[in-house]
């Protein structure tokens, strides 16, 4: 008997590690497809160009610098792995992050699968069907094709969840330890992280049986670990910048259209229709609804008591948690540190990843408690629905990045007439611009920010915007600086417009091209593109 035993669990191990392999295998031809993606390049956008230069300064020995200036809006990892990678590309940090960005998204890939995994018992369809629904998805794609830090904030993140919830089915000092890492990552990597903090936290307390003595001490240990690299950085801002994070506190509280865009772009992540917000809005109550029912129905079940120590219940429950607070963090955030922080696809990427892993789970659960498999059925059918109607878009997006390129690495800009004239500026002219960051991208120039209108971040209007505006012109018309205008950057809505610019004063024209502007006093034969 006990021999029989022993080969079916051997036989189980075998058909596990298989499973494990085949996901590894899965995750690396994601990476490779992701590699080919971005041939152009990774995409650059604005906060890009900040990490970028940041990992160059890195391995030029120059610190954590941006503009000259301390670095302290971002944290501090993202750069840094991209100059740890750069050392292995001859310092070309681009093709670090289009290295880094590839890798991440088949780790990230093989993190949802295995999560599914180990919440549904092993089951390999509902396994098998996370990796077209996170492969196959445009906003995932285009997330990943970018030199962003949501995807390795994605990886430290929910590895830490799943470490956190092993450690609190099979209590290992060692997994607690690399826990704690993976969320003191998390947080230096973007600082939303914190929220894994008290994730972490609420889940040592309510999902562990142990007393609570003992629970303060796992508490103190994981905070006391996972709080040293984020506090490290904040105190290193403070000696060199005098302030932590570059934000100011100012009460600024979410409205309506943040709620709403937090509904369509989570159901969009699924079915992404063109139906009214209002019409999604109702879809996704219906399904939250009936998701708490089905969760109240498991916890008051009798047998729910047998397994609920077990990987199946803890690991949806830390996500659990962790989208719930992730979204109020996110939405304090925006009221109180940044009111320009959009509700959109890229920031509530981590948020989809957990409550896929979730409903799956409690699915699967609901069907075996209540033996229907028509439901089970059911959610695979909207699972192969979703990834049929999300395959197309996300086919078309992956060809376009791959042939035209994306954010500031697109061709558009490559072939940019305006950067090109640009480009033959003298090295000493002071240039103020809409688009600054881009120009440093393509030309290696530092420009200047046009004036705001107002703080975008807090709200408020610029009360300096008049003179800091007199002073550009005056600097313009004596000949000391250009003004050029990028008419494809279209979203920095609190700076003065072109039409704001011409109303001061009849500025001289240098060139005007197809794609922006220029105003300033400097011949045209000087700068004249070839």
């Amino acid at each position: 008997m006990s021999q029989l035993v022993q080969e079916g669990y051997f036989r189980l191990r075998r058909k596990q590690i298989s499973v494990f392999v085949l996901m590894i295998l899965l995750g690396m031809c994601a990476s490779a497809v992701m590699y080919q993606i971005t041939a152009q390049g990774p995409g650059v956008s604005p906060d890009s160009t900040v990490y970028i230069e940041v990992a160059r300064n890195v391995l030029a020995g120059k610190g954590f610098l941006v503009g000259g200036e301390p670095m302290t809006h971002y944290p501090p990892v993202f750069p840094l792995l991209l100059a740890v990678i750069g050392l292995f590309t001859g310092n070309d940090i681009l093709l670090a992050a289009r290295l880094l960005s590839s890798i991440l998204f088949g780790v990230n890939v093989v993190l949802v699968a295995l999560a599914v995994y180990m919440c549904t018992r092993h089951d390999r369809l509902a396994t098998g069907l996370m990796i077209p629904i996170v492969v196959l998805s445009a906003p995932v794609l285009s997330i990943h094709s970018m030199a962003w830090s949501e995807s390795p904030y994605i990886a430290f993140s929910m590895t830490g969840c799943i470490l956190l919830a092993q450690y609190l089915v099979r209590p290992n000092p060692k997994l607690l330890v690399l826990a704690a890492l993976m969320a003191g990552f998390a947080a230096a990597t973007r600082y939303i992280g914190i929220t894994v903090f008290p994730v972490s936290v609420l889940a040592l307390l309510v999902l562990s049986h142990k007393p609570f003595r003992h629970k303060l001490g796992e508490i103190i240990l994981f905070l006391g670990i996972a709080c040293l690299p984020l506090v490290l950085w904040l105190i290193r801002n403070m000696l060199v910048a005098r302030f932590a994070t570059n934000r100011q506190l100012e009460f600024h509280p979410f409205n309506i259209e943040h709620l709403k865009s937090l509904v369509i772009q989570m159901y969009d992540f699924v079915l992404p229709t063109s139906i009214s917000g209002w019409t999604k809005a109702f879809h996704l109550g219906i399904f939250a609804t009936l998701l708490v029912l089905a969760i109240r129905f498991l916890y008051q079940r009798a047998d729910i008591k047998k397994i609920k120590s077990s990987i199946r219940v803890i690991l949806p429950s830390v996500f659990v948690i962790y989208s719930v607070l992730y979204i109020a963090f996110l939405l304090l955030s925006i009221s109180f540190f940044d009111a320009h922080t959009p509700v959109n696809d890229r920031l509530l990427l981590p948020v989809f990843f957990a409550l896929i892993i979730v409903v799956t789970s409690v699915v699967k659960g609901f069907t075996e408690a209540c033996h229907q498999k028509t439901v089970w059925y059911g959610y695979v059918l909207l699972l192969l629905l979703s990834v049929g109607i999300n395959a197309v878009p996300a086919f078309q997006r992956a060809v376009a990045i791959h042939h035209e390129g994306t954010g500031y690495t697109a061709w558009c800009w490559k072939k940019s007439a305006t950067l090109a004239v640009l480009a033959h500026m003298p090295e000493n002219m002071k240039i103020y611009s809409n688009g600054p960051d881009v120009i440093r991208v393509h030309t290696q120039n530092r420009a200047n920010m046009i004036p705001q209108k107002m703080f975008p971040e807090t709200l408020k209007e610029n009360d300096k915007y008049q003179e800091t505006m007199i002073q550009m012109i005056g600097e313009c018309e004596k000949g000391n600086a250009l003004i050029v205008y990028f008419d494809r950057i279209t979203w920095r809505w609190y700076l003065a417009s072109k039409e704001e610019i011409e109303s001061q004063c009849n500025i001289p024209l240098v060139n005007r091209m197809d794609d922006g502007i220029i105003y300033g006093r400097l011949p045209i034969m000087q700068i004249k593109a070839e």
